[in-house]
């Protein structure tokens, strides 16, 4: 047996491989698999200590899954400094709209956006 953790809970699990475990959580292959930060669907040999998580296609994970996500993704101290930053971006049109997409995909605590233009 060996201690990983799963969707942000310390299990204990006899697999060897991350194939293994993840057909035994889940049964839709469309689900996104995703081992220690990265998304794959490759069978990987499991070690004492990875953080794997299973994320239902088309549902939102958990707020505490999807933040310890974020923290795999970025390391914690980074992810902390995000989730407090705040920004403002000014101006939407073809550079301020990629821009705001990416900053919010980051995991930016605040976002503000701003455009003069109105829709009708």
């Amino acid at each position: 047996m060996m201690r990983i953790k799963f969707n942000g809970e310390v299990i204990e699990t006899h697999f060897k491989t991350s194939g293994e475990f993840f057909k035994s959580v889940s049964q839709n292959e469309s689900d996104v698999w995703i081992i220690n930060g990265f998304a794959t669907k490759d069978e990987v040999d499991l070690d004492e200590g990875d953080e794997l998580f299973c994320i239902a296609k088309n549902t939102l994970p958990p707020p505490e899954a999807l933040d310890a996500m974020m923290r795999a993704r970025h390391t914690p101290k980074l992810h902390d400094k995000l989730k407090a930053a705040k920004v403002a971006v000014c101006g939407l049109g073809g550079l301020g709209s990629h821009i705001a997409i990416m900053l919010a995909r980051s995991g930016l605590g605040g976002l503000k956006l701003i455009d003069f233009d109105v829709v009708e």
